[in-house]
């Protein structure tokens, strides 16, 4: 399993390729999900 600062760079670079404008916070809460295997919500507006 990575770390979440192994996760962090492969959410950024997949957020920036498809457009959305997520925080640096945003990322952090997901990279750390994802490398404990806890659920997360991602919720996402569009306007």
């Amino acid at each position: 399993m990575r770390t979440s600062a192994g996760v962090l760079p492969l959410l950024r670079r997949a957020a920036d390729q498809a457009l959305l404008e997520f925080t640096h916070a945003d990322l952090g809460e997901q990279a750390e999900a994802i490398s404990t295997g806890e659920p997360y919500v991602l919720r996402v507006t569009v306007t």
